[in-house]
């Protein structure tokens, strides 16, 4: 398992196939999307997050193997002002 650190769209493809957790906040006081997409900008959205002003959400998927993504794991900011990790295998 592994943790990587995102501040913005990010494509992870490369690095696995399982999302087992994620966690973001939101960082300039505005609302904020991300879509966790299979393999690319406009692969299917698989995990839609809404962060209010402020906000920080998580997710965790268990037992392992977790969440699976045929064509790897694609995190697209849609808007606003994110941080956080996946941490994929």
């Amino acid at each position: 398992m592994a943790y990587y650190p995102v501040t913005a769209t990010t494509d992870l493809t490369t690095k696995g196939k399982r999302l087992l957790s994620w966690h973001f906040e939101e960082t300039a006081a505005a609302t904020a999307q991300v879509l966790i997409r299979n393999g690319s900008v406009s692969g299917d959205i698989v995990v839609p997050i809404r962060l209010a002003a402020s906000d920080s959400k998580g997710g965790a998927y268990a037992p392992v193997p977790g969440f699976v993504f045929p064509n790897g794991v694609y995190l697209h900011v849609v808007s606003g002002a994110v941080r956080g990790s996946l941490d994929i295998i």
